[in-house]
C-alpha cells in the first residue's frame, strides 16, 4: 500500500526506483547510519518492511536516493546520509496511516469469516490467506476495479481459506467501497514491487547447452574477493550451489 501511496505522490518519477527512496530515508533515520553499505540495508529492509530486495537492485535504489540528494558520496568512496534532507524525507506519518488501514481491513475480514461463515481465524492465518490470495488474484482486483468483466474466481462448496478471502473480497467490493479501494491499492503495490522484483527463476525452462557465457572482470573480482569483503560476501551468497 505504501508503494502504491509513492506512486500516486511522487511527482516527475522516472521510474520503479523513485517510489522506493521514501522507504530508504525512512530506514536511514531509523537505523541512524553513519555510513551507507548495501548489504546492511539489504537486511535491514527485510526486518523493517518484510521485502527482500537482492544487492544490485538495492545498489540501483540507493544510487537513485543519491541523485535526490539524500545521499551523498565522499572523496574516500565512503556513502553517507545527508542529514538535513533524511529528516525531511521521513514517511513514518504515511506508515502508520497506511498500516492502520491494513490492521482495519483485517479485522473486517475476520469479523466477516466469524459472520458469515463462522470460522474463526487467527491475525497470523488472516494475513498469510491475504498474502496468498493477492500472489493468486492482483490482477483480478484490479479488472474489476475497472469495471471489466472479469470475475474472481469462485472457491468449491467446502468452507476453506481461499474461499473465505474470495467471498470477503467480493462482498466489499458491492458493499464498502473505502475497503476495496485500500485492497486495490494493496494490489497495486504487490504488482509494483514484483515488477521490479521479479526472482521467479526457478520456473525458467530452456536448454542453454549451446550458448558462451563472457563473464565481466569486475563479476569475476567480485567472487574472488578482490573489490572488498562486502561485495565478495553477496556475490558467495547469491551464487552459490549445494
Amino acid at each position: 500500500a505504501l508503494l502504491k501511496t509513492n506512486w500516486d505522490n511522487t511527482t516527475n518519477r522516472k521510474d520503479f526506483l523513485d517510489i522506493f527512496v521514501p522507504f530508504i530515508v525512512t530506514l536511514i533515520k531509523r537505523k541512524n547510519y553513519r555510513s551507507i553499505e548495501v548489504n546492511a540495508v539489504c537486511k535491514d529492509f527485510i526486518s523493517e518492511y518484510g521485502l527482500v530486495v537482492p544487492y544490485h537492485p538495492m545498489l540501483a535504489i540507493l544510487t537513485r536516493t543519491m541523485k535526490a540528494g539524500y545521499i551523498e558520496k565522499r572523496p574516500n568512496g565512503e556513502y553517507v546520509p545527508v542529514r538535513n534532507k533524511i529528516v525531511s524525507g521521513d514517511f513514518t506519518e504515511s506508515a502508520l496511516e497506511q498500516e492502520r488501514k491494513y490492521k482495519y481491513v483485517l479485522e473486517q475480514f475476520l469479523e466477516y469469516c466469524q459472520a458469515k461463515h463462522g470460522e474463526t481465524l487467527t491475525k497470523e492465518e488472516a494475513e498469510s490467506v491475504f498474502i496468498t490470495f493477492l500472489k493468486d488474484h492482483d490482477l483480478d482486483i484490479l479488472f474489476i476495479n475497472q469495471d471489466f468483466n472479469t470475475l474472481l474466481p469462485n472457491s468449491s462448496a467446502t468452507i476453506s481459506q481461499r474461499y473465505l478471502i474470495n467471498s470477503f473480497v467480493e462482498n466489499v467490493n458491492k458493499s464498502n467501497p473505502e475497503i476495496f479501494a485500500f485492497v486495490v491499492d494493496i494490489s497495486v503495490g504487490h504488482i509494483l514491487v514484483n515488477t521490479f522484483l521479479n526472482s521467479d527463476f526457478d520456473k525458467y525452462q530452456g536448454n542453454l547447452s549451446t550458448c558462451s557465457f563472457y563473464l565481466d572482470i569486475g563479476f569475476l573480482f567480485n567472487v574472488m574477493g578482490i573489490n572488498g569483503d562486502e561485495k565478495y560476501e553477496y556475490n558467495e551468497y547469491e551464487y552459490s550451489t549445494e
